[in-house]
């Protein structure tokens, strides 16, 4: 995964040891370690201090960057295969077990759940009003884009995509970019797609 770049810090997230580190971005000196029960294989999210990311058991930390102690932990519904994304005191996750959960940025817990058809690999995208996330299992099911009100977790549309490319079936596997009129993503099908963000029409 990426390293997260926040000041004068880099921190990253460790598959198998189970942890995320922080170093000094100018000397390399590694300045925070938070362990945990499973490996980190998704970004961080760093805001105001507190850095936010999940791990393969389904646990879900926040960290206060300054004295490494943990500020909450949630069992998410499956292993936390993106990065989290927050935005207006929320903290949105995706699991392999094909939920989308909101959760409290403040306290932990959890706000709502969001099932979908198949497994999510990828780290939603985000506007005022909507989540974009995308599902599918690689090689085997095609995928499907979902727009998912970030207030009350309720399903807006949907978009299914097609198999095409040597046998394969179309799983989004990686995060979906949104415009102001678009969202962008790419499935395993070899194609892209532009879709509407208001209707899910290409």
């Amino acid at each position: 995964a990426s390293p997260v770049l926040a000041e004068s810090r880099v921190y990253i997230g460790d598959p198998r040891a189970g942890s995320v580190y922080g170093f000094d971005s100018q000397n390399g000196e590694q300045v925070f370690t938070f362990e945990t029960e499973g490996g980190v294989t998704a970004s961080p999210a760093l805001v105001d201090g507190t850095i936010y990311f999940g791990t393969e058991t389904g646990s879900v930390y926040a960290v206060d960057t300054d004295n490494e102690n943990t500020v909450w932990e949630f069992t998410a519904s499956g292993e936390v295969a993106g990065a989290p994304v927050v935005q207006d005191d929320s903290v949105y996750v995706t699991t392999a077990s094909g939920t989308v959960q909101a959760i409290s940025a403040e306290s932990g817990r959890e706000e709502w759940t969001t099932e979908t058809d198949e497994k999510i690999r990828s780290s939603p995208a985000i506007d005022d009003s909507s989540l974009y996330v995308g599902d599918g299992e690689l090689f085997n099911r095609p995928g499907k884009l979902y727009s998912i009100n970030i207030n009350n977790g309720r399903v807006e549309w949907t978009f299914d995509t097609e198999p095409s490319y040597g046998g394969r079936q179309g799983a989004i596997i990686r995060s979906p970019v949104v415009g102001s009129e678009r969202v962008y993503f790419g499935v395993d099908s070899n194609k892209v797609y532009a879709v509407n963000i208001n209707d899910g029409t290409e």
